[in-house]
């Protein structure tokens, strides 16, 4: 298979599209973290306890299908404590654990406490590593209360394509981050210590109320005596997001620095200073971890170098850091909804649900100009002919006409490896005829909610004169071309057994509206946490692209 190495092949295959701008993800920016997991030492350290493996999945814990009947679900029905030494992880700890907006009235968090005994007057510093995995559209933070002592800590997550949790298969926002956090022995003491984990959400303004859920890969508290308790040390670290806002006719961007403290905070203040322009705010009053602060700067048109001053309790910390402008993003959407006639519910009731959907669709055209629309099969529009009056169809055709909605030249989704050669020829027979008669595009064909497609489908498309193949795969039933990473790869040429090809785009799952906004009805807080994940899988020197294709189902 080879790469079509130019942007131009993506807005080629691209079907329809809704154009929604995001921010230049700035490679260059550099924050004061190397290579070491965040907060972590190097020194040789003494492991004091562990639950779980540090295997990017949570199969050791109870994840709600065994244990006790406490779990009544995947959650605890109550509080949860885990005692050291008794509890054991399959059956007291649970593989997730819900997150709550604590700041909205009315929420109730979802706190997950762990006791164990330190023999001896504690010393030195005391480090936990809480590896998680983030598998929805909102990301968790972890708020750690240690005997009393409070505090936040956020995750940086990686996209991973590991498989060791469900999520990590079926969804391309699963990530994985290792978060260390020291803890200063008067954290601690002899004998009977408390630790309560709780996933917190982020606050939002929308009145759909969307809740994170973390996953749990492993936990350790670690020892190091001859560690240096470090409880004035602050840092600093500079994220780009992939977001700007307009101010007038100009850009600017939204940059994160998230500060690391282990002292109380009493007073203090953040402040970026790029070329003449000085941004600055103040920090909450917290007793130790980390605050995150948003400031929406210039954008940068070349590298520049910045300052990051970090003022607490009346002692200034200054970091340097690059600032270097990077690739702006178009997400190119497709508006469509999957027909599965049978699995969803029996064909005259689909028939119904998906003609109504092209009712709906052609309302929203009206309503908003740009709006595009592609039916998952000709299997729908056939349907929509037989039951809707003369003058519906005849919008219907005008729609086609237009190049408002885009008929793929396919009957349904098939499962190419079962229909002899002939049926999938003659699969592509009704839609061709459709749009050569009603002037649309007979150039592409999809399939959505099939893990992979025989050899043989290439030349077929090629050789029936189709130019381009959207895949909108299923990988919960069939990780297999997944493992090839031909998400990251996309848009390439695929080539038959007869040297004939195709353009095609390879989307890891078929649902990824609903994915990065969480679910149907969706919330822009989730997509701002999600899209940089999303976006990982495309961060890359080779792709060339400054758009990728959402498969919006």
């Amino acid at each position: 298979m080879r790469k079509l190495p130019h942007e131009q092949a993506l807005r080629m295959l691209v079907v329809l599209a809704i154009v929604i701008c995001v921010c230049p993800r700035a490679e260059g920016y550099k924050s004061h973290r190397g290579e070491a997991p965040r907060g972590s030492d190097s020194r040789p350290s003494k492991v004091v306890w562990q639950i779980g493996k540090f295997n990017e999945s949570p199969s050791e814990f109870n994840t709600g299908k065994q244990g006790p009947p406490l779990f009544g679900s995947r959650y605890p029905a109550g509080e949860l404590l885990y005692i050291v030494g008794k509890s054991t992880p399959d059956k007291d700890w649970p593989a997730y654990q819900e997150g709550a907006e604590i700041e909205r009235p009315g929420n109730r968090p979802h706190p997950y406490t762990i006791q164990f005994n330190l023999p001896g007057s504690p010393s030195g510093v005391y480090t936990l590593k809480a590896g998680l995995l983030s598998e929805t559209a909102r990301v968790a933070r972890l708020q750690v209360e240690i005997n009393g002592h409070k505090g936040l800590f956020y995750q940086h997550p990686k996209l991973s394509y590991a498989g060791g949790d469900r999520e990590l298969v079926v969804s391309p926002i699963a990530a994985t981050d290792i978060i260390a956090i020291d803890f200063p022995a008067r954290f601690l003491r002899k004998g009977m210590n408390k630790l309560v984990l709780t996933a917190v959400d982020a606050p939002s303004i929308s009145d759909i109320e969307l809740h994170s859920v973390l996953t749990y890969d492993a936990l350790e508290l670690d020892h190091n005596p001859s560690k240096r308790d470090r409880s004035a040390a602050v840092t600093a670290e500079v994220e780009p997001t992939i977001f700007y806002m307009r101010q007038g006719k100009d850009l600017v961007e939204l940059v994160d620095i998230y500060v690391r403290h282990n002292m109380a905070l009493r007073q203090g203040q953040v402040s970026l200073l790029v070329g003449t322009n000085r941004y600055s705010v103040d920090l909450s009053r917290r007793e130790f971890g980390e605050q995150l602060v948003e400031f929406a700067i210039t954008e940068c048109t070349k590298p520049a170098k910045g300052v990051v001053t970090v003022k607490i309790n009346g002692r200034s910390h200054r970091f340097t850091v690059m600032l270097k402008p990077a690739k702006r993003w178009n997400l190119l959407v497709v508006p469509h909804v999957h027909v599965d006639v049978g699995y969803s519910d029996y064909q005259e009731k689909v028939a119904e649900i998906q003609s109504r959907e092209l009712d709906e669709a052609m309302d929203l055209i009206h309503a908003h100009p740009d709006f595009r629309f592609s039916p998952d099969g000709y299997w729908s529009v056939r349907q929509y002919l037989a039951g809707r009056s003369k003058e519906q169809q005849k919008l219907l055709f005008e729609m086609v006409r237009d190049k408002k909605i885009f008929v793929p030249t396919v009957e349904a989704n098939l499962l190419t490896g079962f229909p002899a050669l002939e049926t999938l020829i003659r699969s592509l027979y009704p839609a061709f005829e459709f749009n050569q008669k009603y002037g649309g595009d007979a150039n592409y064909v999809n399939i959505t909610d099939v893990p992979s497609y025989s050899w043989s489908y290439a030349s077929v498309l090629s050789a029936a004169g189709l130019k381009y193949f959207l895949s909108g795969c299923d990988n919960d039933n069939g990780p297999i071309l997944l493992y090839g990473r031909l998400n990251e790869k996309s848009p390439f040429w695929w080539e038959g057994p007869d040297g004939g090809r195709v353009l095609m785009w390879y989307s890891w799952v078929y649902s990824q509206l609903a994915v990065l906004f969480g679910g149907l009805q969706g919330e822009i807080a989730a997509g701002h946490e999600s899209i940089p994940i999303f976006l990982q899988a495309y961060t890359r020197p080779e792709y060339k692209a400054d758009a990728v294709l959402v498969y919006g189902t």
